[in-house]
Formats: C-alpha cells, structure tokens, sequence
C-alpha cells in the first residue's frame, strides 16, 4: 500500500476502520489475485472508501429526509446500488434501492418533441470529437438520411475533426434541414411511449417524491427526467444527490444536493479532481443504455452494443467491483450507521481522491489510462484516459503557450483542437521532468481560467 494512503486511512482508523479493512483486502488479494495488484490495491484503499463513503452519505441524507425509494442511474450507479443494499441489508434500513437503465440518450431522445429549442441545444452540445458523423449518431440517423443530409448541408467528409466555427456553421445548417428535423421529430415520437412505460414499470409515477442517484457533473438527467414526468401528469418531486456538479440548475427539476463539490465549490477542488477518471471508478459491466423495448406484458432496456466477458476491459471492471465488494462486507462488520462523520469523511476522500488524480504514480496512471471513455451521449467513439504518447499535448498545455492562444486564437489560421482527458495521469506516464513543474502550470491554468470567468 502506498505510504501517502497509508497515512490517510490510518488517520482517523480508531472511528472509521479503513485502514484496518483495506489492509485485509490486500493481504486476501495476495493468495486469490496475482496479477493487476496496483490496480487492485487501488481499488481497496482508494475507490471503495471514496465510493462506500459517497454512498454512506446518500443513505444518512435519505434517512433524515424521510425519503423510502432511492433511484441509481445506470451506469455510474451500478456499483453505489450494490454498495447501498449492503448498508440496508446490514443495517435494516427502510429505503428501497432500486438500478434504473437509463442513460442521457435514453431520456433526452423522447423529450425532443416537446421541449422546443432546447432540443437543439441539447443535440448540438460541443465535445472532444465533433464530426458530422458523430453529431448525427445522436439520434442514430441511418446511412441514408446521413448521405442525404451531407449531399444537402455540402460536407464532404464525414469523420472531419470540424473548428467551432465549422461545428457552428454545421448546427445552423441541421437546424434548418427538413429531413433532420423530421427524424428528430419522428425518433422522439417513436421513442416516448416505451420510455413512459418503462419509467411506470419502475415506479417512477408511483410516489408524489422521486430520489435519484448519480455521479453528476451537470444533473441534466434529473431534467429530462423531470421533463417526462411532468409531460404526462404532475410531476412528482424530484430530489437528486450526486457526487458533484459543475454547474447550477433549475429549481423547476427539483432539489439537487452534492456530495464532493458543487458550482460554488474551492476551484482548489475542482482543478485537482477529473471527472472522466471518476467515471472510470463506476465502470459497470453492461453497455449504455439507448432506449426501451416491450417484450410481452414487460419493458426492458435496450443496449448499445455487448461488452466482451473475455475482454480485457471487462476483467478489470469485474475485478475492480470485486475489490469494492470486498471491502463494503468487511467495513459492515465493523461499524454502525450513525458512526459517519461527515468532517472526517470529506477530508479522507479529498486526499484520497487528490493523490490518485493529481499526482498518480506511474502504474497507476497506465492501469487506469487504459480505461476508454466517451463524453459524447451517442457513445459512437472512445478515448483512452491518458497515453504514454501525448508529451507534445502537455508542453502545449504549459501557461504561456495556453494564454498566447487564448489572446492571438482569432488571428491564427491553425485551430488548437488537442486535447488531455486525463492531463495529471498522461503527464505521470511522460518522460517530461520535472513533473512538477507542468503539474503546477496545468494547475494555474485552470485557476486563471476560473478567475478570469468570474470578473
């Protein structure tokens, strides 16, 4: 176990016994797990006590709210609903935890028939790979209307990287062409009702309050929830609890509380956290969600593709949810519900989480850059977290050349377009020294930037 989260977990072990239930976890790894041991060993001593410690609160806050039904969001909540039934099998809790398959393109999808011009805005969302190819995937146009809307809008190439200013231009160019708007129309009409009763199948229409789990960062399902609902009777209340969120929302969705951070948070917090490295942390064995089917009197969700059981991938993820498992059974043994101590708690899961994401070491920087991700709702492409080959994207991402393109971009015929989902991990697995040096201009970059938004 490494010295830095030897040190956070003992800190307060006497109260909340991490430490001593991490370390049976590892010494069962070494008989039963012999390979992947830094990625295991990660797993017990950093990912479960952030996760189990997530969930604790969400359970505390339901309880004291009065809330029975908690709602966990596929994907991110696969996991955090199988570290809450253990809470409320152990501690005979009455809340019902319940897994929803859903996923930002299931629930948009049949709201964009109602909900206007925030449809658009919504399909038009920038992102890390915007192509036309990969705009139109998300409403899974066919070939044919993809062929006819590019003869008509004049692209040439489909799997371009477009400029904002041609990803601009493209939107404008849909917003205006009747055979997408028609099949934005006509996918969202066909999509609704099974949503609707996939969502009634579930309870959702059951209780004048709703409580859904997630990991957040823009609570925007909450929303499209609350569109749904709302669309076919009075909306029930609606509360949301999440890990994080980086931007305010409406009061017309409901209630949201966070966990780690908020908009208001220390930029201090957010620069040293990433969310596509948490994502990872929830990684659930089963493909996004896309929409819903009934098959006899019984919906059920329809998936995006099949994720290999063979895959390398997949062995992690069981892997990692196995490590997980392990400690949430042994942590029930030792401690009460009431024993959560929220000051404690917060403190622990900032410097675990700090010490992962800010300054990982080598290994564990290549065991979770291998991870692929997607930050698009079709899911049509992924990325590995962080690469061994990106040293010329982290010199470009020092301050000076990062202001220079910020005040000169207009002038400059060449558009910056690389980018670090990752940046603290790809900047471990470099050979650029020294390594804190670029760590601290990734850092004061991230602060200008939100100084500078604040004037």
């Amino acid at each position: 176990m490494d010295k830095n989260y030897v040190k956070i977990l003992k800190k307060y072990n006497d109260k909340i016994p991490y430490y001593s239930v991490a370390r049976e976890c590892l010494d069962l790894m070494k008989e039963t797990i012999p390979q992947n041991q830094v990625f295991y060993s990660t797993t017990v001593v950093v990912t479960a006590p952030v996760l189990v410690t997530y969930v604790w609160w969400v359970l505390h806050e339901a309880k004291n709210r009065g809330i029975s039904r908690l709602y966990f969001l596929a994907r991110d909540g696969y996991i955090l609903h199988k570290i809450a039934n253990h809470f409320c099998d152990r501690f005979n809790l009455d809340i019902e935890c319940k897994y929803l398959y859903c996923s930002r393109a299931s629930l948009r999808l049949p709201t964009y028939h109602f909900i206007g011009d925030e449809a658009y805005k919504l399909l038009f969302l920038g992102g890390y790979s915007l192509t036309p190819n990969n705009v139109l995937h998300r409403i899974q146009m066919s070939d044919e209307e993809r062929r006819e809307i590019y003869l008509s809008t004049g692209i040439e190439d489909e799997n371009k990287v477009l400029s904002k200013a041609e990803f601009k231009d493209f939107c404008n160019a849909l917003k205006s062409n009747k055979i997408f708007t028609e099949a934005v129309r006509e996918r969202s009409i066909e999509a609704y009702n099974n949503t609707i009763g996939y969502l009634k199948q579930e309870g959702l229409f059951d209780r004048k309050e709703v409580a859904i789990v997630d990991s957040g960062w823009t609570g925007s399902m909450q929303r499209s929830l609350r569109q749904l609902l709302s669309n076919e009777t009075s909306s029930p209340e609606l509360t949301g609890f999440y890990f994080g969120l980086y931007t305010s929302q409406k009061e017309e969705d409901g209630v949201y509380l966070t966990w780690y951070f908020s908009h208001y948070a220390k930029r201090s917090i957010l620069s040293k956290f990433n969310n596509n490295l948490f994502e990872c942390l929830c990684s659930a064995p089963h493909a996004m969600t896309i929409g819903y089917s009934k098959t006899g009197d019984r919906y059920v969700p329809v998936f995006k593709d099949e994720i290999s059981q063979q895959s390398e991938k997949c062995y992690l993820i069981n892997l990692q949810i196995e490590g997980i498992i392990n400690f949430t059974e042994r942590l029930m043994q030792k401690i009460s519900f009431d024993d959560f101590d929220k000051n404690i708690l917060y403190n622990q899961t900032k410097k675990l989480l700090q010490n992962l994401m800010y300054k990982p070491s080598p290994m564990e920087a290549y065991t979770y850059g291998t991870f692929t991700f997607c930050d698009d709702i079709s899911e049509y492409y992924k990325f590995r977290l962080a690469d061994e080959s990106q040293e010329d994207q982290i010199k470009s991402y020092l301050l000076i050349y990062r202001i220079h393109r910020k005040l000169f971009a207009r002038k400059s015929k060449k558009e910056y377009k690389s980018e670090l989902y990752w940046p603290y991990g790809s900047l471990a697995l470099s050979n650029l020294e020294p390594k804190w040096w670029y760590r601290l201009n990734l850092y004061m970059w991230d602060m200008l930037r939100y100084y500078l938004s604040r004037r």
